[in-house]
């Protein structure tokens, strides 16, 4: 009876320790990260100046090279988080790092006229961790942005190095927000790194063909709806905030975009596709 009764406390001990490691695995995962505070309206900005506009945002997505740390810190006094815009998948000829990032480059985005970036490329993840990400964030920004992810979706091969890469910055990185823009084929794994998903063209994109901006319709919206529902059950998981970015150039499309947003729980913002309007 002795030893029976034994074995039943070991068996409950290990039960236990297991489930406490498990937990224990799970808060190193993604709690270890800068918290977010609730955030009820937002902008992205691609454009200069306006300050006192993008001041009455709760957040701001900025152009990092386009504001000064002063700027900067004029608009964090007046409660506004800023993000800056980083691009992990492309690299635009205009970036100052365009040189060093060059022996990386596997393709050429036709609509926005920037590159394809090798993310399994060591001299691109090196190129971001010591010396592009640190020289945006001495200028004062709250966190990043983390843009052109779904570049995995065109190459696959890359998604262990996506997931590695946005890991990386959060390990480096741990008191600093991070918000991803898209990125479905590997959001179940970076999801637990960041403090939230963009999702741009939730309800509406722009035809580069006709120049008209067009509402997602039958296919295309039930498949945005289903990564919808993909991103509330991350969201309740970890703890992340949802944003919807749309472009419309009228009033009917910029309701319909915000309602839709609203109908799931994200935070709305429509814009221009150049996104150089407030």
């Amino acid at each position: 009876m002795q030893i029976r009764w034994v074995i039943s406390i070991l068996a409950t001990l290990l039960i236990v320790g297991c489930v406490a490691h498990q937990v224990n695995q799970t808060s190193l995962s993604y709690l270890h990260k800068a918290r977010l505070p609730k955030i009820e309206n937002y902008a992205v900005y691609y454009g200069s100046d306006k300050i006192d506009e993008l001041s009455k945002f709760d957040l701001v997505i900025l152009d990092p090279d386009n504001y000064s740390k002063d700027e900067i810190e004029k608009l964090k006094k007046n409660g506004t988080i800023v993000l800056a815009y980083l691009s992990l998948g492309e690299v635009n000829e205009n970036r100052w790092y365009f040189e060093y990032a060059k022996k990386c480059i596997i393709g050429r985005n036709p609509t926005w006229g920037s590159y394809y970036i090798n993310i399994s490329c060591k001299t691109w993840k090196s190129l971001l961790l010591g010396k592009i990400i640190p020289k945006i964030l001495e200028k004062g920004f709250d966190g990043l942005f983390l843009d052109t992810v779904d570049v995995v979706d065109n190459y696959p091969q890359f998604k262990d190095d996506m997931i590695d890469l946005i890991k990386s910055i959060r390990a480096e990185y741990p008191n600093i927000i991070l918000i991803q823009n898209r990125g479905f084929s590997v959001i179940d794994e970076t999801a637990k790194y960041v403090n939230g998903v963009l999702f741009e063209c939730f309800t509406t994109h722009y035809n580069w063909s006709s120049g008209k901006y067009e509402l997602w319709s039958c296919n295309d919206l039930n498949w945005v709806n289903e990564m919808a529902l993909k991103l509330l059950k991350l969201r309740d998981k970890y703890d992340l905030i949802i944003l919807a970015l749309d472009y419309a150039d009228n009033e009917y499309l910029k309701e319909k975009c915000i309602e839709h947003a609203k109908k799931f729980g994200f935070v709305p913002y429509v814009t221009t596709v150049d996104l150089t309007s407030v």
